[in-house]
């Protein structure tokens, strides 16, 4: 398995402006943008080559969030309108005319905003446990994370990064965070038995990587609880309801927050068309890696 590392795209309108992505089998017709959860990395793409291999018309390509650069937004939407643009150039630049997009967890405005900005070009939308917003999970720790003191999510957001796997410490912040984090899945219900921890601890970024993805994940902790300036839950739930792609949308009993309850609360206020397909035995740190979910990706992608 070759370790895929990003590579750098310059805006050729912006040049102030730049963004990372990986490519995973380019040669593939059937373009699957993927839009990682908070924490991730385009890097983890790696996980999906045995994948590719199976089924060499699939080309998967993943974006890193967020823009990079002096002149880069910081708050408002214009976080997601940068990172849709330069992606929307890149895949000009790629040749790539239609694409079908996936995302998982907070990967989900990402999608839901690129989508927005080009519907006839996005064949079908696949949500795989996103991120929903708060007042439609009816949890009050979710609803909790959105007013809570400063200095308290921050605290607990920072101990998501830590390894705290077995301990006390990892009971706590799962009844909090609402999933576990992943090192090893194995046996036929995975698309790939490799270690995550081993794949991940084989990129060694180098300082200024390291800083930026810190960035990268105090943004994606930020906006899913409203504490970015200028997104609000008003503009989460826009994003959900002015999509008008169609989905085929994963969940699973096993998510505290954005289970199978979540999902059709939020489908109430969605004009397009979608289809939930429950995985069962998932949990919101796994679904992502589910060969269930995965052959009906495939499917819908050779339908439509």
């Amino acid at each position: 398995m070759t370790l895929l590392l990003p590579i750098p795209f310059t805006s050729p309108t912006n040049p102030a402006l730049a963004i990372q992505y990986t490519h995973l089998n380019p040669q593939g017709t059937n373009i699957l943008v993927y839009c990682y959860g908070a924490g991730g990395t385009s890097v983890s793409l790696t996980q999906y080559q045995d994948l590719t291999t199976a089924h060499p018309t699939l080309s998967i390509l993943c974006i890193e969030r967020w823009v990079q650069g002096a002149t880069a937004s910081t708050s408002g939407l214009s976080l997601f309108s940068e990172l849709s643009t330069l992606t929307l150039e890149l895949l000009s630049s790629l040749h790539i005319q239609t694409f079908s997009i996936a995302a998982h967890s907070a990967g989900a405005y990402q999608a839901l905003h690129l989508a927005s900005c080009c519907p006839e070009k996005v064949k079908r939308l696949f949500p795989i446990s996103t991120h929903i917003p708060a007042s439609f999970t009816n949890s009050k720790i979710m609803n909790w994370m959105c007013t809570m003191p400063s200095f308290l999510f921050t605290t607990v957001t920072a101990v998501d990064q830590l390894d705290v796997q077995g301990t006390k410490a990892e009971k706590v912040l799962l009844s909090v965070l609402g999933g576990k984090k992943i090192a090893h899945v194995e046996g036929q219900d995975f698309v790939d038995s490799k270690s995550l921890r081993d794949l991940v601890g084989a990129y060694k970024p180098d300082a200024a990587q390291v800083a930026l993805q810190k960035q990268r994940l105090d943004i994606d902790y930020r906006f899913g609880y409203c504490r970015v300036p200028g997104i609000g839950m008003q503009e989460l739930v826009g994003l959900y309801r002015g999509c008008k792609v169609d989905a085929t949308w994963f969940a699973t009993n096993g998510d505290v927050f954005f289970g199978p309850e979540s999902v059709h609360r939020m489908m109430g206020v969605m004009e397009n068309s979608v289809e939930l397909v429950v995985i069962e035995g998932a949990t919101h740190a796994d679904i992502f890696l589910r060969k269930e979910v995965w052959q009906r990706i495939l499917e819908d992608m050779e339908r439509v």
